[in-house]
């Protein structure tokens, strides 16, 4: 789940405008979720992903984590899913 694209997960939460970044213990991945961000949400419904996308350099990581697509936006070529048994 790192670098090459955003992987959806099973989680959801509200929709993220603005984004910041975790602390540097967690290698300053991108953070685009939750309220003890400096993120601002609409209060409307997002898919979370995790990983980032290649172009995101040092921002995409393990800890990278994104609330700012609706359930209708999620396709892109930058976006993946991971079938499970």
């Amino acid at each position: 789940m790192i670098g090459n694209a955003w992987e959806l997960v099973a989680d959801w939460d509200e929709t993220i405008q603005e984004c910041s970044n975790w602390d540097p213990e967690f290698g300053s991945d991108l953070s685009c979720i939750g309220r003890g961000s400096e993120a601002q949400s609409t209060g409307m419904p997002s898919v979370v992903m995790r990983g980032g996308q290649a172009n995101l350099g040092t921002n995409a990581g393990a800890f990278a984590t994104m609330a700012a697509v609706g359930p209708g936006d999620i396709h892109a070529d930058y976006i993946g899913f991971r079938g499970a048994r």
